[in-house]
């Protein structure tokens, strides 16, 4: 020990878990916020446990990961047998849980009841799904369009937003609710029926 080390009593760090790749993806799969709807993905890449691919998570002990201010605590221990719900923590954002939700493949027909034209009064701008190739785009946003990648049942990321899709009398899809850490639950009503 150093002289400013005994008079400041630095604590000794430990040296974080190394969790074995079964373990961490133990974890994987789409999640979704009891408070807003919104989809995070931990999947497991390199070794390490990542989330919505872009955010690598840094184990602190079995159950606790971060990312420079951020946490996320998994609620069970890995190889519990069934996923578990996390909660998730940082300074921008309120601390939201999320609970594991299956994912969701849609096939052509759900693909085609979802494109269209959605308008919300609140932020007076209409943005538009269309399908192409198989796949659903996000048209109409200032910075371009995003594609749109399938989370759990009437739901897709698209950046960084999550897009939740229902159904109308008469079960045609009727409105699109946006969420993006800033923005929860802005409605969406369709246009084109």
């Amino acid at each position: 020990y150093s002289v400013v080390d005994q008079i400041l009593e630095s604590p000794e760090t430990e040296a974080p878990p190394n969790l074995e790749a079964d373990a961490l993806a133990s974890y994987s799969g789409w999640s979704r916020s009891e408070r807003d709807g919104s989809a995070a993905r931990l999947s497991v890449e390199g070794g390490r446990l990542m989330m919505n691919a872009q955010v690598p998570l840094e184990p602190a002990s079995d159950t606790l990961f971060r990312f420079r201010s951020m946490r996320v605590e998994v609620e069970t221990a890995p190889h519990a047998r069934r996923r578990s719900a996390f909660s998730f923590d940082s300074p921008v954002d309120l601390t939201a849980r999320f609970v594991p939700v299956p994912d969701w493949r849609p096939d052509a027909a759900a693909l085609e009841a979802i494109a269209g034209r959605y308008f919300t009064a609140e932020a007076d701008a209409t943005y538009s799904v269309v399908l192409r190739e198989g796949k659903l785009f996000l048209e109409g946003l200032p910075i371009g369009e995003l594609e749109m990648l399938p989370a759990f049942a009437q739901a897709f990321t698209a950046g960084p937003a999550t897009l939740l899709f229902e159904a109308g009398p008469g079960g045609a899809i009727g409105r699109m609710r946006l969420t993006t850490s800033r923005v929860w639950d802005l409605e969406f009503l369709r246009l084109d029926r």
